[in-house]
């Protein structure tokens, strides 16, 4: 559907059944709930992201304050990269989701393996950043559907949803510490208890990238746009180049840290 404003500027609207309210330019208080409302949805329903969440912090919940870095580092991972991909500096062409839903897989099958085999706090902020920029595509992927009824107000949805997501982080988090606090009281059910759930999540994990995997063989490469990859790469080697820079910063910090702890 397209619409012409008052101002002659012309919009393009995807419509799908099943929406019972549309607002085609909303004001700036209704963009930011709706926007809110979709983030919260989003990241309640997902099951590939609080499958991630879990792992994430699964071997030590029962240090609250290190976690609080942690979840931090994800948020700070997923912000920046859906923020990039919403805006279109990240090509998003049709190979694009089912590699970005696949990979999501294979980093909840990493997390689980590190949690059996490795699982060491000293470095999982850095791996919750790198895998934040990950799934910050999926998010991405969820948004660019309904990103075109932002109308004049597009920063502030993408804050909205954004903050969203947290709001619905959050209170998943402050579900699930509590209940893994109770469960794991004792240490070797602690022990036990993270050796089980890994592996139920990793192999759930492994069945969704074969799933998912299937869908990218089956994507037509010939629709590649060279010139969105070429972004792409720029984009995924500046955001390395930042995890370099703060990799010295966040380690000299944590050893001044460590010994007041």
């Amino acid at each position: 559907m397209r619409v012409i404003g008052v101002d002659s500027s012309v919009r393009a609207y995807e419509l799908r059944g099943g929406q019972t309210e549309l607002r085609l330019d909303p004001r700036w208080h209704h963009a930011a709930g709706m926007f809110a409302a979709d983030g919260i949805r989003h990241i309640l329903t997902g099951l590939d992201h609080l499958l991630f969440l879990l792992c994430l912090i699964l071997p030590f919940q029962r240090r609250l304050g290190a976690l609080i870095g942690v979840v931090t580092a994800f948020t700070v991972g997923h912000s920046v990269t859906l923020v990039m991909a919403a805006l279109g500096f990240i090509s998003a062409g049709p190979w694009f989701p089912p590699l970005v839903e696949t990979l999501i897989a294979a980093s909840i099958l990493y997390m689980a393996i590190e949690n059996v085999l490795w699982a060491r706090l000293e470095r999982r902020w850095l791996v919750a950043a790198g895998m934040g920029l990950l799934h910050g595509f999926g998010f991405a992927n969820a948004l660019g559907e309904t990103l075109q009824f932002a109308g004049a107000h597009l920063a502030l949805s993408l804050f909205a949803f954004n903050a969203g997501i947290e709001i619905g982080q959050i209170a998943v988090l402050c579900l699930v510490i509590p209940a893994l606090n109770l469960l794991f009281r004792v240490d070797a059910f602690h022990r036990y208890g993270t050796l089980l759930v890994s592996i139920l999540a990793g192999h759930e994990a492994w069945h969704w990238m074969a799933e998912r995997a299937g869908q990218v063989r089956m994507a037509d490469l010939r629709m590649i746009d060279w010139a969105g990859a070429q972004t792409t790469l720029a984009a995924a080697a500046i955001l390395g180049f930042v995890l370099a820079l703060i990799w010295p910063i966040a380690t000299r910090l944590r050893r001044r840290v460590r010994p007041s702890l």
